[in-house]
């Protein structure tokens, strides 16, 4: 086996949506009903995989906010372009909680989650940095989130 075909093969099995899924759920199991929530899951990926964000989302306190997310300028940095290359996975990941019946869609595009079928020990950290991210978006309506983030288009 060619070095080539180990690293494809390891981006396989890192970049699954089967296992991604995993993240985008504990995201919309700790985030209250919203209007068009779906489209918040275009943001868990790139926010939560990215080390630097990860480990801001992972020591969130309570008094940590979305603010003080942004003042923070290495955890922005290339959000746009982390999001356009994890669209096609991060709609994979989510068509697979839907048919698993992990996540529901609402008529008002709002993404509820209604099971775990999955053990939380495998990517404990991004689930534990997903669900701080959920508790720092819950006080914003989703145009806001966006804004904030200087996100202008999907």
């Amino acid at each position: 086996m060619g070095l080539t075909n180990a690293i494809e093969h390891f981006e396989t099995l890192t970049r699954s949506p089967l296992v991604l899924a995993r993240i985008i759920n504990a995201f919309f199991q700790h985030l209250p009903n919203k209007d068009k929530s779906f489209l918040l899951g275009y943001l868990v990926l790139p926010i939560v995989l990215h080390p630097a964000s990860q480990d801001f989302l992972r020591k969130a306190r309570k008094t940590s906010s979305i603010r003080t997310f942004c003042n923070n300028r290495e955890l922005l940095a290339g959000l746009p372009q982390r999001i356009n290359a994890m669209r096609v996975i991060t709609n994979l990941a989510i068509q697979n909680s839907l048919d698993c019946e992990q996540l529901k869609l609402g008529p008002d595009l709002s993404l509820d989650f209604i099971a775990n079928k999955n053990p939380e020990s495998i990517l404990e950290n991004q689930q534990k940095a997903a669900k701080n991210l959920a508790f720092i978006f819950e006080p914003y309506d989703v145009p806001a989130i966006y804004k904030l983030l200087g996100i202008k288009e999907l």
